[in-house]
């Protein structure tokens, strides 16, 4: 609004130009620092979820190539896992809390809600990582040819 003022007629030869001048500037310069601040926390919000895809959920037992799938402890891994994914998960809103802030924005306008559906598909992206992580790892190390070893074994009992 304070810009089409000045396109639409304003002449820097009036009383008070300078200030007007100043008084933009600073409207600039804070919407370059929120719009700035803004970006950092959708980059924060990638680094929260790249962690998520650096180790597949099950490996193998003291990670060597020669020994089984470690699933003795799954259900401790399963809860460390969750555990960690839902501490980020605080920290992706309070993120995007900061967003809002940062863009004087009302949570019910649609321009909002199309942001938070931008940041929905990154973090979908972040989960699809995690997912195609652990499932690669198991593709990688049950494939027939070369010479790796078995992945898992099953045991039948007889009663």
């Amino acid at each position: 609004r304070q810009l089409n003022h000045t396109h639409c007629g304003t002449y820097f030869t009036y009383t008070g130009a300078w200030e007007y001048i100043e008084s933009t500037r600073d409207r600039v310069r804070d919407l370059e620092r929120r719009v700035r601040l803004a970006k950092a926390n959708v980059e924060a919000m990638c680094t929260v979820m790249a962690k998520w895809s650096q180790a597949p959920l099950f490996v193998r037992k003291e990670d060597k190539k020669d020994c089984l799938l470690n699933l003795d402890d799954r259900g401790a891994h399963v809860k460390s896992r969750y555990d960690q994914v839902s501490e980020d998960a605080a920290k992706l809103h309070q993120l995007v809390a900061e967003n809002l802030e940062y863009f004087q924005a009302s949570q019910h306008t649609q321009d909002w809600m199309n942001y938070v559906e931008y940041l929905d598909d990154i973090v979908l992206d972040g989960l699809f990582n995690c997912v195609h992580c652990s499932l690669q790892y198991l593709l990688d190390n049950s494939k027939t040819e070369g010479d790796l070893p078995a992945l898992m074994e099953a045991k039948m009992e007889l009663q």
